[in-house]
Parts: C-alpha cells; sequence; structure tokens
C-alpha cells in the first residue's frame, strides 16, 4: 500500500482481514491493522504497517 495514492476511500480498510488490539479502547477491542484514524480531518490518509 502507497500512502501517497490514498483518497480516503478506506477501501483498503474494508479489504484488510487482519485484526489488532485497539489502543484507543484500551486493547478491548479489535480493529483493522490498516485504517484512517480521523475520518473528520480533511485529506484524511490510511495508517498500517510500513510497506
Amino acid at each position: 500500500m502507497d500512502q501517497r495514492l490514498c483518497t480516503g476511500c478506506r477501501q483498503c480498510e474494508m479489504n484488510c482481514n487482519v485484526a489488532v488490539p485497539d489502543q484507543f479502547n484500551f486493547d478491548l477491542v479489535a480493529r483493522r491493522a490498516v485504517y484512517i484514524p480521523f475520518l473528520q480531518v480533511p485529506g484524511a490518509v490510511w495508517k498500517g504497517p510500513s510497506p
């Protein structure tokens, strides 16, 4: 995945099948390994493992 090509469509997040503990929720729930942390931010891009 190339962060420079991110358009914020969240397709990568929906297709990611790797679950990791969600630190924001004290590891009580899981989230996708690739995610957009703040959807409300203009120009939001994905975060995830480095290529």
